[in-house]
């Protein structure tokens, strides 16, 4: 201005503090809450408000400043990590390196935690008095506890693990709880509880352990019949065979047809048997039928129940019943040799039939194979003479079922004698011709003495007659009625 140097106002004031060394730390809890377990972990944080390339806190616990943790940190913060053990007060330091000097801060401000007994364990059974349990069964597990006022809730822990199995919350103010539990496998279980102390949510001591014994394999037996065939015949002998693991002890087996328990006979099971064997031949009808067993054992002081064996299918068939049969001869009973025919007839057809035809000492002399809708076969043969008594001769019948040839009983032939009947009819003929003549004869001679019979009554009455002349003083001679031929002559005198 006007060539002259001028100043002008000064600024206002800047003040610049300069520190030698570090302010008093600020200290505090990570958690949002004071009040710690015995036993838990505490996150005590300390911060500085101090510019440097490295810090060293300590941390120092009541009023003797007892030294429990010292760390270096390029941070201006550090979070220190304590085990509660008791309630106590809390104070940090910090130190840092100005212009080659160390240099400390003052002490914190105290931090108190206080530090409280976790709750007692609780009580912890099997709510079962088996000692021993089967895949898959449900068993219950009750956890008690002495003060249900302030109980929150109840964990089941399975093994060594810290993640519950199962959770019961708000259970109503009740001193104990029943989990149910689906066993698989043998295991250790136990339980805790949760509860409110000092506003916070504070889980008991885990329990003792209580051991779940599981039978890890299979109790099933085995069932098999005693033919190496399952289409049957009703009337045959049918067995099963029940047979248990070698490891079971039987108390008891049982047969069931589909769902039903069968009324058979329950046999007496040897001590150290694992085999029965059940007779069915009776109780099986025509039809497609199941049957599967199963077995009691005791283990462990209790009586387990085995599963069902696989079953066994049997298709049943009907008895293939007898045939009729006729066996006819052609030729005169007297000659050296008949020729005859016996006819095999069944009572039904079947798919397949083979007939047998059997000679003396009932020895198969023939067989014939008929076609499908046929149920009869006859076969011709010649009998030796004294050979044709029915009784030596006989047939029957095979049909193929369920791929075996299953054959009928065997018959007991009708006998028909062919020509030498014929004569036997002529001559029975004959015989009723002579028969009814005789018959004849006899109705014509019965038919006189009637007449004889009826003239002789007039007889009677011309007697009477003469014998009241007589009365009379008269007597005279009076003759007999005409005769007829064939009666004998007759004379009446009157006294």
């Amino acid at each position: 201005m006007a060539k002259r140097l001028i100043d002008s106002e000064s600024s206002v004031s800047v003040s610049v503090l300069v520190l030698d060394k570090p302010r008093k730390p600020s200290i505090s809890l990570k958690q949002s809450y004071g009040v710690f377990v015995r036993g838990e972990m505490v996150n005590i944080t300390c911060s500085v408000d101090f510019q440097s390339s490295r810090y060293s806190f300590y941390l120092h616990t009541s009023e003797q400043r007892r030294l429990i943790f010292f760390a270096e940190h390029r941070s201006s913060f550090i979070t220190f990590q304590v085990q509660a053990a008791e309630s106590d007060y809390y104070m940090c330091e910090c130190g840092v390196n100005v212009s080659g000097q160390r240099k400390y801060s003052e002490l914190s401000e105290k931090l108190h935690v206080a530090v409280i007994e976790r709750p007692k364990m609780p009580e912890i059974e099997l709510n079962e008095s088996a000692r021993i349990f089967l895949t898959g069964e449900s068993v219950g597990i009750v956890c008690r506890v002495g003060a249900p006022s302030t109980v929150r809730g109840f964990y089941l822990y399975k093994g060594d693990s810290d993640r519950s199995l199962q959770q019961i919350r708000e259970p109503n103010g009740s001193s104990s709880v029943s989990f149910q539990v689906v066993v698989n496998e043998t295991g250790e279980y136990r339980c805790a509880y949760w509860t409110i102390m000092a506003k916070r949510l504070i889980d008991s001591e885990s329990s003792v352990s209580v051991s779940v014994l599981v039978l890890d394999r299979r109790l099933e037996p085995e069932i098999s019949l005693s033919l190496n065939f399952t289409t049957v015949v009703k009337g045959e002998l049918l067995l099963l065979t029940c047979t248990a693991p070698v490891q079971d002890s039987v108390e008891m087996f049982y047969l069931y047809q589909r769902e039903n328990l069968l009324d058979v006979a329950p046999p007496l099971i040897m001590k150290g048997s694992q085999t029965v064997v059940f007779n069915i031949t009776e109780t099986v009808n025509p039809g497609v039928q199941q049957y599967d067993c199963m077995y009691t054992t005791l283990i462990a002081e209790r009586l387990i129940s085995s599963q069902r064996s696989n079953p066994v299918i049997l298709t049943i068939k009907d008895h293939v019943r007898k045939p009729t049969c006729l066996l006819e001869f052609h030729d005169y009973l007297l000659a050296e040799t008949q020729n005859a025919t016996m006819n095999c007839t069944a009572p039904i057809p079947y798919p397949s039939m083979t007939f047998l035809f059997y000679g003396i000492s009932q020895t198969p002399i023939h067989s014939t194979q008929v076609t499908d809708g046929q149920s009869s076969a006859a076969f011709d043969f010649l009998v030796p003479r004294f050979r044709n008594k029915s009784v030596h001769y006989s047939c029957s019948y095979q049909v193929d079922i369920g791929e075996r040839w299953i054959e009928s009983d065997k018959c007991i032939p009708l006998r028909s004698d062919g020509i030498f009947l014929k004569l036997l009819i002529i001559l029975g003929s004959g015989l009723l011709l002579l028969l009814l003549i005789i018959i004849l004869i006899c109705t014509i001679v019965i038919v006189k003495t009637g007449i004889c019979t009826f003239n002789n009554t007039m007889i009677y009455k011309i007697v009477r007659s003469v014998k009241k002349v007589k009365s009379q003083g008269l007597y005279p001679r009076v003759k007999p009625p005409l005769r007829q031929k064939d009666c004998a002559p007759q004379e009446v005198f009157v006294l």
